[in-house]
């Protein structure tokens, strides 16, 4: 039982194997339950906004939501971004082109020429990704 930060709040707790302390877990549990309700029973005209005016449950949660993947939103204004170019995304923080894009530089290990292994040397698969 060590002491860990809560990815949530930021706040140390003594951890037994989640990232999250306890009031945090209950809060995105409870608003991962009310969101989804809202979800199944609206469908496709759940949004982002009405999600969040209707359940009531707080930007952030939804947000860390959306990020962990554990739920799925249409966008619309205030909506989950793709982090490296802006466009809506439905789950996680890349949007489908970005997310095949950063595979494809994952994909690729090695170099063709010399004079690429130069210029990518100790550069991270997302930063050669950032430029093509």
């Amino acid at each position: 039982m060590g002491l860990q930060e809560c990815e949530f709040c930021g706040l140390p707790f003594h951890s037994v194997g989640s990232n999250l302390c306890g009031k945090c877990a209950q809060q995105i549990d409870e608003g991962f339950l009310k969101a989804r309700k809202y979800i199944y029973k609206h469908g496709d005209r759940a949004d982002f906004g009405s999600v969040l005016e209707n359940t009531g449950v707080d930007e952030k949660v939804l947000r860390y939501l959306i990020r962990q993947g554990r739920l799925e939103i249409s966008d619309e204004v205030g909506g989950a971004r793709c982090r490296v170019c802006g466009k809506p995304v439905t789950n996680g923080v890349l949007c489908t082109d970005c997310m095949r894009k950063f595979q494809d530089a994952c994909g690729n290990h090695e170099p063709q020429t010399s004079e690429d292994k130069k210029r990518t040397a100790g550069i991270s698969p997302l930063a050669r990704f950032r430029e093509k």
